[in-house]
């Protein structure tokens, strides 16, 4: 039982490591194609990576909150 704990920790953590390492790469190769197409200030530039993540992770927890409900849902009345 603890060893199945242990691996989900793990499972988890690595998960959500490997999520913050692809999620700063992401966030600087936009920074950086912002920097070099655009000639806008730095302040505007944050705010639409921002803007970007943000909408990202809206759909991100959407999808994952739609998943979660249907495998809630019970059809009755229905064949399988």
């Amino acid at each position: 039982m603890a060893n199945l704990i242990g691996q989900k920790l793990l499972r988890t953590s690595g998960i959500y490591l490997a999520l913050a390492g692809a999620a700063i790469i992401a966030l600087y190769v936009l920074y950086w194609i912002l920097d070099s197409v655009l000639n806008i200030s730095t302040i505007v530039k944050i705010g639409v990576v921002l803007l970007m993540v943000g909408g990202i992770l809206l759909i991100i927890s959407i999808i994952r909150e739609r998943t979660e409900d249907a495998k809630k849902e019970t059809f009755r009345g229905t064949r399988q």
